[in-house]
């Protein structure tokens, strides 16, 4: 049985039923020499807000065996990898209905691969004039970066978009947002790692990631390839344009003038698997030269495996990332990562515990006790603040540092450490990264910064480690990276990342026996590239990096929505998250950011988005969607008509077409 369509299509007028008929005298006529350019228009089919993914509810026995365990998405993948055929249709089944990651990926990883990527890479199977989606909006519907990644690595193009809208996948995650109020942030970036192309969105609306971006039609060049895409509507636009944040806009641009991995750089990275690990630079804001350093060190340690530690000095003003690289190296590797706080690091006993038959010995030590419990096994050990550390600890890690042999102070077990990624991070050389920056990257192009060679000041930094740590440990370390200042850009970017931050976390429940009050709030930032840079540009300071923007948000931001919340008359009750949610704006007016009350915006749950099962089943028409009122422009129900695309244009004259 073939599937219906997946939205429900209001009866053709006059007009589009010649559209179809020619349409089907163009697809049948036995010469098919269309003129592209005009045959385009009134075969594809223009998209309403909201654009709502179909609800796979209904279950044909036809598609779905009798004998399937449905009413848990994740026994009912394990169920069918090991009773049926691959199907593109349950597994989208099971990521509407919340399966994990886990079991997506046993899924996939028990069938051929090659028949995965195939029907990955295709939109769901046997449609006749339906309206489809590759497997990846399901995922994007789900505002899943982790299930994006999974799919993409069995096969998943993100570059396939849907049929025939040509709604590309990067603007859909962009608009799925317009429903929920979700922050879809996270996912965009995991797509744009995975190689979508940022020109899926409209270029002018985020070539300069400051502005806010423009709802307009610019120009051809202004906008790129995509301008003329029928898909891009007036009310598209304007919607993507109220949900297109900074760091969405941020993540673009960078992605836009990151340089692409070699394939060769893929297949090593894929034969160790390591593939995650060329993520990193979508993930940081700034330090392009200093990951593309770390990328190539840990790449080389896995491709050269010469039974050594890679040891890295990560040195640079505090609050500039050497921390969040750490931490994103290790996430994404998917390795353990332990952090040691070196600030009281003073003897060896300190960081690795005595020795037998000393006093508890027995117990070891936190690092002493995770080197054991990774012995033979990769792991990252992030030695934060290093430069506190005595000589007394300088010597201790002489040798798990050179032969990555070390003794287990509890038991004497030898332990191998060969596998150990050490990061040591210090604020060492800052006057010579400062002076390196100001001369040679401040006012760089992006290009330019990224090409700038950084062989001479890695040997003046090498040399200050030798006076600090001396010329032993100094001559362990396999690279001394430089962490440098942020530019006018990254400031702003990362102020609004603290800002995102506090957002997404008054978002969550209220929590009254937790203490946890201010929640269930919405709050928008109004013109939030200016309001960043206001901030930026007022409070951030060399020395003090990330951090001194936190202050900053967290001075002129949160606290004058605490201000803003304690005024209110009414108190904080559980009951609260089943109504609608507070909002509040924060804007800036000349000098000082301001914030007021909004409002209520609505989210109701109760009812999902109905359309006519992929399975067959009832479904449902676009009247019966839930509505969403957002005090930032957002959508309310669109009303008329059945389908979120509208109706078929009215083609050229049939004299037009050659046949």
């Amino acid at each position: 049985m073939a599937l219906q369509s997946l939205f429900q299509v209001s009866p053709p007028s006059a007009a589009s039923s010649s559209s179809i008929d020619m349409a089907k005298k163009i697809a049948n006529s036995p010469s098919k020499k269309v003129k592209t350019a005009q045959a385009l228009p009134f075969m594809t089919r223009y998209i309403k807000l909201p654009v709502f993914l179909p609800q796979i509810d209904g279950i044909d026995a036809e598609r779905f065996n009798d004998c399937c365990n449905i009413t848990q998405a994740e026994s009912f993948l394990d169920h069918a990898k090991d009773f049926h055929a691959f199907s593109l249709e349950k597994l989208a089944w099971a990521m509407q209905h919340q399966a994990g990651v886990a079991s997506i990926e046993r899924y996939l990883n028990s069938f051929d691969p090659a028949t995965v990527k195939s029907q990955l890479s295709s939109p769901l199977k046997d449609f006749t004039s339906a309206d489809v989606f590759p497997i990846l909006f399901f995922a994007v519907e789900q505002n899943s970066p982790e299930i994006v990644r999974v799919l993409c690595k069995a096969g998943a193009d993100p570059s396939k978009g849907s049929e025939p809208t040509g709604l590309p996948l990067l603007a859909y995650t962009i608009l799925s947002a317009e429903y929920d109020l979700s922050d879809t942030t996270d996912t965009l970036i995991a797509l744009l790692a995975e190689q979508a192309k940022p020109e899926q969105v409209p270029c002018s609306m985020w070539k300069t990631p400051l502005q806010s971006p423009r709802a307009d039609s610019p120009t051809a060049s202004e906008d790129g390839y995509f301008t003329f895409r029928s898909w891009c509507t007036p009310e598209l636009r304007k919607a993507l344009a109220r949900n297109l944040t900074l760091m969405q806009r941020y993540s673009l641009w960078r992605a836009k003038h990151l340089a692409s991995s070699t394939p060769r750089m893929v297949q090593i990275a894929t034969a160790f698997n390591i593939l995650p690990l060329l993520e990193t630079p979508y993930h940081i804001i700034g330090q392009t030269p200093a990951i593309r350093q770390v990328v190539d060190a840990v790449a080389s340690h896995y491709l050269f495996d010469s039974g050594f530690p890679l040891v890295m000095l990560f040195t640079g003003a505090s609050g500039h990332g050497k921390t969040e690289v750490a931490k994103r190296m290790g996430n994404l590797l998917s390795l353990d990562i332990y952090i040691v706080d070196c600030t009281e690091m003073r003897y060896e006993t300190d960081i690795f515990g005595p020795k037998a038959p000393y006093m508890g010995h027995e117990k070891g030590s936190m690092l002493n006790n995770f080197l054991a419990e990774h012995s033979g096994q990769r792991a990252v050990v992030f030695l934060d603040e290093f430069e506190k550390t005595t000589a007394g600890v300088h010597k201790a890690m002489l040798l798990p540092f050179e032969s990555g042999m070390y003794q287990d102070r509890r038991n004497g077990t030898k332990l191998d450490c060969t596998k150990i990624i050490w990061i040591l991070a210090a604020n060492l050389g800052e006057e010579l990264i400062q002076k390196f920056w100001s001369t040679s990257m401040e006012n760089a192009s992006q290009t330019h910064s990224v090409q700038v060679d950084y062989e001479k000041l890695c040997t003046l930094l090498e040399n200050v480690a030798i006076r600090t740590f001396g010329a032993p440990l100094t001559g362990r370390l396999s690279y001394t990276i430089p962490f440098v200042p942020f530019n006018d850009l990254e400031q702003a970017v990362t102020t609004y990342k603290f800002m995102r931050e506090f957002k997404n976390e008054i978002r969550k429940p209220v929590n009254v026996e937790a203490k946890l009050f201010p929640r269930r709030l919405i709050l928008n930032y109004k013109d939030d590239g200016q309001l960043a840079q206001h901030l930026a540009s007022n409070y951030y300071s060399h020395e003090l990096g990330a951090r001194s923007l936190q202050k900053a948000v967290h001075r002129h931001v949160k606290q004058k929505l605490a201000h803003a919340f304690l005024n209110e008359q009414t108190i904080v009750y559980d009951m609260l998250n089943e109504e609608p949610m507070a909002t509040y704006e924060a804007t800036l007016n000349g000098h000082e950011v301001s914030l007021e009350r909004r409002g209520v915006s609505d989210i109701k749950r109760d009812t999902q988005p109905q359309f006519p099962s992929l399975f067959g089943g009832s479904g449902g028409s676009a009247q019966q969607k839930s509505q969403t009122i957002s005090t930032s422009g957002g959508f309310t129900s669109s009303g008329g008509g059945g389908s979120p695309f509208g109706q078929v244009p009215t083609p050229p004259n049939e004299e037009e077409i050659e046949l």
